[in-house]
């Protein structure tokens, strides 16, 4: 019977696989069966399409072409494969179709069949709405088939793409290295105008990583080379060497690139205008010229239809038009433009899942969003500045706590199939094993699709799987709880309950309590001599002395600043106060509180915008980190007096270097207390290395353990009585940032006291006492703890050298007698350095 390709039954799969098999066992030649593509090709191209029965047939051909070694067809079948599913805009089949395609046509030498899947998926997947990380695996899995190919012209477009997404999302280091891979194709095609393109792509990203001295040095470099060759320079090239000139401080060369590139794209690229024009009234602005900054910006804005897919170009423009009336005095504007460019970037960083590219996003927009904020008057109505607070104050812990809590809801979604439900979790737990959230320096350096060394990243898997979930099961995205609106309610919950908020805000104080806010400048000057001591106590380079006169010096201003916004937002008799301090955690507010000789204020420290579960703290089972009493006289001894002021607890004492026995007490504890020597972890430079021992000393509390086992553990209540035990260290100008006591506070329901300094280990014992003894009376940790600050800011020398000689350990008792005297104890206790290091850490 002879082989009919138009009659081939496509709409009845199992007979359209029956007539297939029939006709290759009956000697049917390859190109007959390629007709059989043709006809699934123009199905899919007809008016009515029948997708799901091209899709079925597709498949069908994939194994039948297997199993009779027919390559070549089997890979052009993945190319009519990926057609069916854009067709379908079903962008996850589409893109695990692309990664078999390409993967097999590579394996089979097919390049023909190859270059149709990448040329029809590659722009389809750049165009949908899924995740950059899986956009940049995609991109990566494309650049080593064109590369095998030379498809040159293609993989440039393909390198320069990642590394416009990689900058974008603040990965550097990865932007550039993805560049170097194309000058490295473009070097090898004559006429020069393809090294133009990729060097033209280089100072754009320079620029955007904030250089413009660099970025003016590249492009007069690639502008010489240009003329040189006869060639024409590219519109973004000349839009970045202008935008380079406004942000080098020379607006009036700007302004005449701006104004001779904005007249030849007006009519032929529309959709660059917005920002082109929001770059020329930031000249204008800066040149003082304000009623033309904002006729620049309105012409932005009427070209922002065009730019609504660019919603980059949207946030900047919001960004000036809030500069532009903050010279204008019109602060409603101002207000709206910056809640506006909130949104905005919240919408870009929910393409990103990496927590990576999260904070790089934050990082690019926060130190111009907070300028902002800063600049308007010192006091007013606060509705519209919480997004943009709750925007800057965001960072990867939240981030991770809340994928987390979406990890948690999909292993319990009955719709989920088992496998993907164990898939997830697996790699959840790799990236708990390379140190989630805390990723910085060497292995973020390297993870990257594109690092030929590339350390394997459970991120690339998990992108796609996401995608997966998302688009199979109608599963909410990762971050969807973490959105800005939802944060938004939060401030609004807690202010209701009649909180009031305190932020660290670049060199001042911003209070809120109900609708209103004040902002107090504490001054760059003080906040930075402060600043500079306290890191100099931290390498032994000041002495105590010195170290207690700065601390005294900068409570008398925040003294100042708590009494300031008191007289304007007239602060309850009983309120609670939630201080947000900036990613440093530099300053205490606890002797500003204590002075106050009351405990009706109360105060905590929330450095994680998450909701808060529980303020309550229970102890029934206690496990204790001590140092030896030939290293810390008094840590032992600390643990005990604890013990037997909480007499219904069982305490486990714990060697600080064995793990194992650490880990095991800590899976029934409900309370921790660490009594050893500290170091600072601000001193660390990657803190997945870092231990409160040190670099050199062993140390149970370090941030490996801290991230891998304590998100399960059950503690409500950590008490770290070590020097330094808040340093913290951040990651660029954003809120990112690591310290022991956020660490502990990732298992959702544990609050954290930490000393901020060196600690004096008979004042670490007074107030282990003090604390331990509030909280038999009360489980409430929060007045508790302000219970506890005042108890020990207000006992005299008789009273600590009362509970001083309760020390069991006959030996210990008389060094530490003999060692103090009454006089030496009260001038102690009622300094502010003694006392105001104990902060109260908590989630929102």
């Amino acid at each position: 019977m002879q082989f009919e390709p138009a009659k081939v039954p496509i709409e009845d799969v199992i007979n359209f696989e029956k007539v297939i098999r029939e006709a290759i066992d009956g000697g049917v030649s390859d190109s007959e069966l390629d007709e059989v593509d043709d006809r699934l090709i123009a199905n899919l191209n007809s008016g009515e399409p029948n997708i799901r029965a091209i899709v079925a047939c597709c498949e069908r051909l994939l194994d039948i072409y297997a199993d009779y070694n027919k390559d070549e067809l089997r890979a052009f079948t993945f190319s009519t494969l990926v057609a069916a599913h854009i067709r379908n805009d079903d962008i996850v089949s589409t893109i695990s179709a692309m990664e078999m395609g390409v993967k097999f046509s590579l394996e089979v030498e097919a390049p023909n069949a190859g270059y149709s899947i990448v040329s029809n998926a590659l722009p389809y997947i750049m165009c949908s709405d899924v995740a950059v990380d899986t956009k940049l695996t995609t991109l990566a899995l494309c650049t080593i088939f064109l590369d095998e190919y030379e498809f040159h012209d293609e993989l440039i477009k393909a390198y320069t793409n990642a590394a416009y997404i990689f900058a974008e999302n603040g990965a550097y280091p990865a932007a550039y290295r993805v560049l170097e891979d194309a000058e490295a194709v473009a070097e090898n095609i004559l006429g020069g105008s393809a090294i133009i393109e990729v060097l033209s792509v280089r100072v754009g990203i320079v620029l955007q990583e904030g250089a413009p001295e660099p970025c003016l040095k590249v492009s007069h470099e690639v502008l010489k080379t240009i003329e040189e060759k006869g060639l024409t320079a590219p519109i973004n090239l000349l839009a970045n060497v202008a935008t380079a000139y406004q942000r080098y401080e020379a607006p009036e060369k700007a302004i005449e690139l701006y104004e001779q590139i904005i007249a030849e794209v007006k009519a032929s690229q529309p959709s660059n205008m917005t920002l082109l024009a929001a770059n020329l009234s930031i000249c204008r602005r800066k040149l003082g010229d304000i009623e033309g900054a904002i006729r620049d910006e309105a012409v932005a804005r009427e070209y922002s239809d065009f730019a609504a897919e660019n919603k980059e170009a949207l946030l900047e423009l919001e960004l000036v038009t809030a500069v532009n009336h903050v010279a204008n005095g019109e602060h409603e504007i101002v207000i709206s433009s910056l809640a506006s460019s909130a949104q905005l970037l919240d919408q870009l960083m929910s393409k990103s899942l990496r927590l990576n590219y999260r904070r790089g996003w934050r990082q690019r927009f926060i130190n111009r969003i907070e300028p902002i904020i800063c600049s308007l008057p010192t006091s007013g109505v606060v509705h519209d500045l919480l997004g943009p607070l709750a925007v800057c104050r965001s960072n990867a812990v939240s981030d991770w706590m809340h994928f987390l809590d979406w990890v948690k809801v999909i292993s319990s979604n009955p719709a989920v199939p088992g496998e993907k439900k164990a898939e997830l979790e697996k790699y959840v737990s790799r990236l708990k094993d390379v140190g989630t959230p805390f990723v910085y320096e060497f292995y973020e350096k390297y993870d990257d699709p594109f690092q030929r060394m590339a350390i394997p990243s459970p991120w690339e898997r998990l992108s796609t799987l996401v995608e997966d979930l998302v688009a199979s099961y109608g599963v909410a995205r990762p971050y969807d709880d973490a959105l800005i609106d939802k944060k938004i309610i939060l401030f609004k919950e807690r202010l209701a309950e009649g909180n009031v908020l305190v932020l660290w805000l670049r060199s001042s104080l911003l209070f809120i309590r109900g609708e209103s806010y004040y902002r107090y400048e504490l001054g760059r000057a003080d906040e930075k001599s402060f600043f500079e001591k306290l890191i100099s106590y931290r390498f032994n380079s000041v002495t105590m002395r010195e170290m207690a006169e700065a601390i005294a010096e900068i409570s008398n201003r925040l003294t100042d600043a708590l009494e300031s916004a008191d007289n304007v937002l007239k602060f309850p008799a009983n309120c609670q106060f939630i201080y947000m301090p900036d990613a440093f955690d530099r300053l205490s507010l606890v002797p500003s509180f204590v002075k106050r000789g009351s405990t009706d204020w109360g105060l905590r420290v929330a450095p994680v915008l998450y909701k808060r579960s529980s303020a309550e703290v229970l102890i029934e089972r206690m496990v204790g980190i001590p140092d030896d009493p030939e290293e810390l006289l008094l840590a032992e001894a600390e643990l005990k007096h604890i013990s037997k002021i909480i007499s219904q607890a069982v305490c486990t004492l714990v060697d600080k270097t064995d793990e194992e026995s650490f880990l095991k007490a800590m899976k029934t504890a409900d309370a921790l207390v660490i009594t050893t020597h500290g170091f600072p972890l601000a001193n660390f430079k990657d803190p997945y290395f870092a231990s409160l021992g040190g670099p050199n000393i062993s140390h149970v509390i370090n941030t490996a353990t801290i991230q891998r086992e304590f998100i399960n553990l059950p503690y409500s209540l950590v008490l770290i009585n070590s020097c330094h035990g808040t340093s913290s260290l951040p990651k660029g100008p954003s809120y990112d940032m690591v310290s022991f006591p956020i660490l502990m506070l990732m298992n959702k329901k544990s609050s954290v006291i930490a000393s901020s300094w060196k600690t004096l280990d008979k004042i670490s014992y007074l107030f282990s006492h003090v604390l331990f003894e509030m909280l038999k009376k009360n489980p409430g940790i929060d007045s508790a703890y302000m219970e506890a600050l005042l108890k020990l800011a207000t006992m005299d020398g008789d009273q600590a050298f009362d509970i001083l000689t309760g020390i069991e350990d006959e030996k210990i008792r008389e060094i530490i007698i003999t060692g103090s005297s009454k006089e030496n104890l009260n001038q102690m206790l009622h300094h502010p350095y003694c006392y105001g290091t104990f902060q109260l850490y908590t989630l929102f």
